[in-house]
């Protein structure tokens, strides 16, 4: 929904400089209108971006078999036997989970500034990915 938003905001924004009447001075002579084409086109992608941002927020979800990332780059969805780790590394702007395969990949939702609620929300993710791998007789 989002993306077809953010094109009907360009599409109506290069429209809109496309079809700009052509002004004239007191005197007559045409008026360069190219300014106001760029900075019509140049808002309107800005607005399509915002939008577009806004419908792909960062989210994580995790339950006892998998967890689901949201980044404005895609979606991904993890079993938690895929994963090796979750950290908050000094410094860094949010935390990341560590995969078997090497790679990491970060939880933009769950940003270092936030602090308590940050905290909370890595300590429950490590809780569900501890219960997740460890051998269970009922599974």
């Amino acid at each position: 929904m989002s993306v077809a938003a953010a094109v009907a905001i360009i599409g109506v924004a290069l429209v809109s400089a496309a079809t700009m009447t052509g002004a004239v001075t007191a005197a007559g002579a045409p008026v360069d209108q190219t300014p106001e084409r760029v900075a019509l086109v140049c808002a309107g992608i800005v607005l399509a971006l915002i939008v577009w941002w806004l419908g792909t927020r960062p989210l994580v979800r995790a339950d006892a078999t998998a967890i689901e990332i949201r980044h404005i780059t895609g979606d991904y969805t993890l079993p938690w036997s895929a994963v090796t780790r979750i950290r908050v590394p000094r410094g860094e702007l949010w935390a990341n989970l560590e995969l078997d395969n090497g790679d990491v990949v970060g939880l933009s939702a769950v940003q270092s500034i936030d602090g308590t609620p940050a905290v909370t929300a890595v300590t429950a993710l490590r809780a569900l990915h501890a219960a997740a791998r460890q051998p269970s007789s009922h599974r």
